[in-house]
């Protein structure tokens, strides 16, 4: 399986839709997690550093997300993500 690095973001109503793939192009957050579904593993970088990312599923809305291990805080590293041109 392969490891991909995300590289940007595309945002509705405060919520990530889309993220660009490195060699995949923009991919809706539904094929991400299939993909992790299926083994694949995907990372940000953020001031050099890598974050694992990761599907989560909301508690209330049970929908699916992507997120990233917290490193010193417990902020979402694709949060920092530029957003895609």
């Amino acid at each position: 399986m392969t490891n991909l690095l995300i590289t940007c973001k595309q945002e509705s109503e405060g919520r990530i839709t889309h993220v660009e793939v490195q060699d995949a192009g923009m991919q809706p957050i539904s094929q991400v997690i299939a993909w992790i579904d299926s083994g694949h593993s995907f990372y940000a970088l953020e001031n050099y550093e890598r974050a694992i990312v990761h599907k989560k599923q909301h508690p209330e809305s049970k929908r699916w997300f992507l997120t990233t291990n917290p490193d010193d805080t417990n902020e979402n590293n694709l949060d920092f993500l530029p957003t895609c041109k």
